[in-house]
């Protein structure tokens, strides 16, 4: 699920530059800190946005919903070789956002370490690709990885072992192009679905009614099916068939 002015892919500007990353909010944007009940505000382990550019010439990957795990299967492999190809291809400056849900830490188990230790060629070429010079990652929180927005191990691993320059909960990226800057918001999207949206992302006891559905109703491993089944049988949309199962629930479970 990603939602923004871009999608998974790649965008490119017109010459080159350096890419700068810096974590701070728009002025128009929430504070990214809390108090910390003395009056003085500390940081957040994850802010809300990190800004970031790109120079004429350069490029930005975006890629999301890969939903690695520890034992990943075909569908894993095709898609981190396709990755994987892209980056040993990329030449010129830019960077690699991870925009939610990279990794499935809600139906299997979340530990950040494991899934990269089980999708080694991906995390090499990752790590590899941001020790390039002018290039950098990013990784924004899903609604499946949403620990990484808590958890500081996990910020620790996605930085240690993927080399990501910053971990945020959204970034806004600005393109250096001919006609002059261009900003592009990228988010994971689940915010904006009332199914998987988060009351706090910061906290690890708030669980939207999608996390019940992965780790309660269903199965995991019959989830993908009864989900597409659900979606088959109301004409494509998903949101009524979530619905669904959410009314399914309520009377069930008394919910």
């Amino acid at each position: 699920m990603t939602s923004g002015a871009t999608d998974a892919g790649s965008l490119d500007a017109s010459a080159t530059g350096p890419v700068d990353v810096a974590e701070v909010p728009p002025e128009d944007a929430e504070p990214v800190a809390r108090s910390n009940g003395a009056g003085a505000r500390a940081p957040e382990l994850v802010p809300d946005f990190v800004h970031l550019e790109v120079p004429r010439g350069g490029r930005c990957f975006v890629v999301s919903d890969l939903h690695l795990t520890t034992t990943p299967g075909e569908a894993a492999a095709t898609a981190t070789a396709t990755i994987v190809g892209a980056l040993e291809e990329w030449k010129a400056p830019g960077l690699l956002v991870i925009a939610g849900d990279g990794f499935e830490m809600l139906a299997g188990p979340p530990d950040l370490d494991r899934i990269l230790d089980a999708n080694a060629d991906f995390t090499r070429e990752v790590s590899a690709f941001a020790a390039r010079e002018d290039h950098q990652v990013v990784v924004l929180p899903g609604n499946h990885d949403g620990q990484i927005a808590w958890d500081p191990a996990a910020v620790s691993v996605a930085k240690r072992r993927l080399g990501a320059v910053a971990v945020a909960l959204a970034c806004d990226v600005t393109f250096q192009t001919g006609a002059g800057p261009e900003v592009v918001r990228i988010v994971h999207g689940n915010q904006l679905d009332p199914y998987n949206a988060f009351r706090d992302p910061r906290s690890p006891i708030d669980t939207p009614f999608g996390h019940h559905i992965v780790t309660e109703v269903v199965p995991a491993d019959r989830l993908d099916a009864a989900v597409a089944e659900l979606v088959t049988i109301f004409e494509g949309t998903p949101s009524i068939a979530l619905a669904s199962v959410k009314e399914y629930c309520n009377a069930a479970y008394d919910m």
